[in-house]
């Protein structure tokens, strides 16, 4: 098959629709009797390829993929949209040609098998998706290429490595079937031994990152093409540990690496990496690791998320984490370093709350510094949030317990230890010898002895284990540990909902397809039962122009401030989905809170936030039927997690 019919049968796979002869003419540049006479030579070679008809013409898709299929070297890997060729374009200016080396629009033409229109149409998408970079497409005569700062094509090229991997997770092994020229374990390990030699600490995905711009760096250096941008050179350790690289790098690759390249390594290694762990760093000397600008940001960021989502993140060793992640935030925007982040997706639609409160932060950093900030760093502050949430689960996801036991040698101190070591989720107040005092302990949740409990006299759940402890007893003892902090949970979430969900706050309606109409008519309610005035409408709208408030299938619209005269959260349950601003949701959760309760509205509000961020959750409360249903089921998600 010739190349022109090679462009003709691609032309036709991206078609949907019959065309007739004179289109196909046009677009190809081609005469109407070539049209005819290549498909007749094509439908010759391949029977049936072709539909014709008195529309025109069109593939037969079913034939093309079994031609694909039966004879793999038919596939010759020719783009066959317009975003694959677009990518293909940008990939061979890019990455293909040294800095001698230019590309004319007819070469372009011939590999592609496309008319010089289909060309011209398709370079306007190049230009457009390289103008994202500060990068423009160039001709002279014929000859195309990219203008722009070197920093900003090495960006491009980044893109379309992850663009390869179709956004699955991009890891060291499938990077490798990108670069196949690369031995990428190799630089990998050569960036993490010299950070361990220097004892710096670094992440795995900032590590696939550092890994990433290296790999990029030898090639384009390659190619004879390094950082054109001015440079101050710092001596920092960072620059020493950039040296140091690089030294290896150059023998291995026969590259040489100009200062500027090596400050760029720098600048890129002190946005990623830490002198500390975040376990090793205490929140004493924070302000002399990130200075008193960064402490204050991240301390007035949280107040502020405190203010408006009422979540909590003010405990001290979580500070630590979150404030050193915006410091190297700070850094990589203001070197133009973003991260991306694989998971972005992911954390959008599995973790739609968690995932808005880390836009909230990033939007607010855009404003305050004047910052650009993308949506894997977005992602990021979402994985930092959500593991401080964790963490304070964890923390309160314990009981408290007391040791009964008449003294016999070492072995009470041997029970205590033993549990102590075994069931993290206990905490254990002390241990006595006589029954008498229990009563003194009144926020004991468990008792452990080693003899029998009157139980008439003591009305607290108990345990009785051998006075030689052994593996049974702890797993006798974990397994009413963990079902007593479960029922802890449900009981205390259950009589929350209960208290700010009235049944006269729970709707399920067809009625409404708007987001203002929704909101118009849950406003009315509210001002209605009492718990806010005839402001509330306007109040909650003033929060939707910030940025919606609505995640996955679900919305929850509320004031800036906590003016209601008092507390409730309104279920609005929808089985025909309504339009909120760009999303389509049927889970409405309009908030309603008085500052009074606050301290202990951020409990239920913590446990919603954590409920439906998964999508799985937030299908079964939308299948809810009845208030108690709702309650029920809300109650149910509740684990030892």
């Amino acid at each position: 098959m010739n190349i022109k019919q090679l462009s003709l049968i691609n032309y036709l796979i991206q078609q949907h629709d019959w065309l007739s002869t004179k289109i196909i003419a046009n677009d190809l540049g081609f005469s109407t009797r070539s049209i005819r006479n290549y498909i007749a030579e094509i439908n010759l070679i391949h029977t049936g390829l072709i539909y014709s008809s008195n529309k025109g013409y069109k593939i037969n898709h079913k034939v093309y993929q079994s031609i694909i299929k039966d004879n793999p070297t038919n596939n010759t890997n020719i783009p066959e949209t317009q975003c694959e060729r677009v990518l293909y374009i940008i990939r061979k200016l890019l990455t293909s040609l040294t800095k001698k080396e230019k590309i004319t629009t007819y070469e372009l033409e011939d590999e592609l098998y496309i008319s010089s229109t289909t060309l011209i149409n398709d370079l306007r998408k190049v230009n457009t998706k390289l103008s994202r970079h500060d990068l423009l497409l160039s001709k002279d005569k014929n000859y195309l290429y990219v203008t722009g700062s070197e920093k900003n094509k090495r960006k491009v090229i980044i893109d379309l490595i992850h663009s390869e991997t179709k956004k699955k997770f991009l890891s060291l092994d499938n990077l490798q079937e990108i670069l196949p020229n690369y031995d990428i374990q190799y630089i990998h390990q050569i960036i993490m031994d010299t950070l361990n030699k220097y004892h710096y600490f670094c992440n795995d995905y900032a590590l696939f990152s550092l890994t990433l711009h290296t790999i990029i760096s030898i090639d384009r250096l390659k190619y004879g093409y390094s950082s054109n941008s001015p440079i101050a050179i710092e001596e920092t350790t960072e620059y020493n540990i950039a040296k140091e690289i690089t030294s290896i790098l150059k023998d291995k690759y026969f590259v040489q690496y100009p200062d500027q390249e090596i400050y760029e390594l720098s600048l890129l290694l002190r946005s990623r990496i830490s002198k500390y762990e975040y376990k090793d760093i205490k929140f004493n000397s924070l302000l002399s690791e990130i200075g008193d600008d960064t402490f204050s940001l991240t301390k007035n960021l949280i107040k502020e998320v405190n203010d408006t989502y009422f979540i909590d993140l003010s405990d001290d060793n979580l500070i630590v984490k979150f404030a050193l992640h915006m410091s190297n935030l700070l850094l990589r925007a203001s070197n133009d370093y973003l991260n991306r982040n694989p998971l972005s997706i992911s954390i959008q639609n599995q973790y739609p709350l968690i995932y808005e409160i880390a836009l909230y932060i990033a939007n607010r950093l855009q404003e305050l510094k004047k910052i650009k900030i993308n949506e894997g760093e977005i992602a990021y502050i979402a994985l930092h949030i959500g593991g401080i949430l964790e963490e304070k689960r964890m923390m309160e996801n314990r009981i408290s317990g007391l040791i009964y036991s008449p003294q016999y040698y070492d072995q009470n101190s041997i029970i205590f230890n033993k549990i102590n070591q075994t069931i993290p989720n206990l905490i254990t107040k002390d241990i006595i010898t006589d029954e008498a005092l229990i009563n003194q302990f009144t926020d004991v949740e468990l008792i452990i002895s080693t003899v029998e409990v009157n139980n008439k006299k003591i009305n607290i759940p108990s345990i009785i284990i051998s006075p030689f402890i052994s593996n049974n007893d702890l797993t006798k003892i974990n397994n009413i540990v963990s079902q007593l902090i479960l029922e802890k949970k449900q009981n205390k979430l259950k009589s929350n909902l209960e208290e700010f969900i009235d049944e006269e706050l729970f709707f399920i309606n067809d009625k409404y397809e708007t987001k203002d109409e929704t909101i118009k008519f849950m406003t009315d309610i509210y001002n209605k039962l009492g718990y806010t005035d005839n402001d509330y409408y306007d109040d909650v709208l003033k929060r939707e122009k910030l940025n919606s408030t609505a995640f996955g299938n679900i919305a929850i619209p509320h004031a800036l401030v906590m003016n209601a005269k008092k507390t409730g959260i309104f279920i609005f349950v929808s089985k025909k989905l309504i339009q909120w601003d760009a999303k389509k949701v049927n889970l409405i959760i309009m908030l309603a809170i008085n500052k009074n309760d606050s301290n202990h509205f951020k409990d239920i509000y913590e446990n919603l936030t954590l409920f439906l961020s998964d999508i799985c959750n937030i299908e079964k409360t939308i299948n809810c039927t009845s208030y108690k249903e709702f309650i029920t089921t809300l109650v149910s998600f509740t684990s030892l997690s």
